[in-house]
């Protein structure tokens, strides 16, 4: 410090220094040319500076914050598939024997179902229901008799049904039940003997469907209400049952147009085992009698991620289907 004097004023004795170092300890550039430290933002706010050990307060870091797990997108459900009927697909069984008119339950006795059609190989006539009555005629099946059926024993795994059908009188809830991917009459254990899915059209306009775990114990998927069927005339019906991803998509078509669908959200593994073989059946709920023609069953292959019909018989889930599925 450059002393210039000393002043007594008042009885208080003032030090004299030189202007321009007065000016650097009040303000000025604000260095400290003897300090530790650099000070960039003096003592009037927020320090911007960087602290090389003097007494600053540094803000605390940050509480970092905890790591989420995404949440896995669901299986989308399917916008419907198409809403005309598929007509493409390798043919697993149809009606065209139905021309020869006959008795169907004169075959041999079978313990597993109830008598094999001697027309026809891979039909059974089923006694199960009450008041069962059967007649072919002309290309015609009239099937009477409540729960009463017929089997039809094509394996069938993504598959289709479609049939013209009427009823004959009847009440309201007297209905068509279509069964695909079905065990229903194997022996064993319950995961042996899956029902399959179905889907029943209702006289007065209900169609519902729904899945047989095992015999008698079932699982609704709803269904909807269209507009009621008259009796004595007859309507194109079409079912099918197929995977899509990890569920199971149910579709109804009533003179080739979709009018509902049911999706399994959660079968069980023995419900999607291509491993074993599966038959279909056409029953009669109600007190009076069905007629029907044109009737085949196909194997259309899993619903696609674009919701139309496609074959993927090159997936390992066919590697057991290998010899028995044809290309179209």
């Amino acid at each position: 410090m450059d002393l210039v004097g000393l002043l007594l004023i008042g009885g208080a004795l003032y030090l004299v220094v030189k202007t321009d170092i007065l000016k650097n300890i009040i303000g000025g550039n604000n260095t400290d040319t003897g300090g530790d430290t650099t000070d960039t933002g003096g003592d009037t706010g927020t320090d911007t500076g960087t602290d090389t050990g003097g007494d600053t307060t540094q803000s605390p870091s940050p509480t970092p914050k905890p790591k989420t797990t995404p949440t896995p997108k669901p299986t989308p459900t399917p916008s419907g598939g198409t809403t005309t009927l598929p007509t493409k697909g390798r043919i697993i069984w149809s009606s065209t024997t139905w021309k020869n008119s006959r008795d169907p339950t004169k075959g041999p006795k079978d313990a597993k179902f109830g008598s094999k059609d001697q027309g026809d190989q891979q039909m059974e006539i089923s006694h199960a229901g009450s008041g069962c009555s059967f007649k072919i005629a002309n290309g015609e099946f009239t099937l009477g008799g409540d729960q009463c059926r017929l089997y039809i024993l094509g394996n069938n795994f993504n598959s289709q049904m479609i049939l013209d059908g009427k009823w004959n009188g009847g009440a309201s809830n007297d209905n068509f039940s279509l069964r695909l991917r079905s065990r229903h009459n194997e022996g064993g254990a319950t995961t042996n003997r899956f029902g399959g899915y179905g889907v029943a059209f209702h006289l007065g306009g209900e169609v519902d469907f729904a899945r047989e775990d095992y015999h008698n114990v079932h699982t609704s998927f709803g269904g909807t209400k269209i507009a009621a069927f008259k009796s004595g005339q007859y309507y194109n019906l079409g079912f099918s049952a197929q995977n899509f991803g990890k569920t199971v998509v149910m579709i109804a078509y009533v003179n080739g147009k979709k009018v509902a669908q049911g999706v399994d959200k959660s079968p069980k593994s023995y419900m999607v085992d291509t491993s074993k073989t599966y038959y279909s059946w056409i029953r009669h709920n109600g007190s009076k009698t069905i007629t029907m023609k044109n009737a085949s069953i196909r194997e259309i292959g899993p619903l696609g991620t674009n919701a139309n019909f496609v074959r993927a018989f090159s997936s390992n889930a066919y590697k057991s289907y290998q010899g028995r599925i044809t290309t179209l």
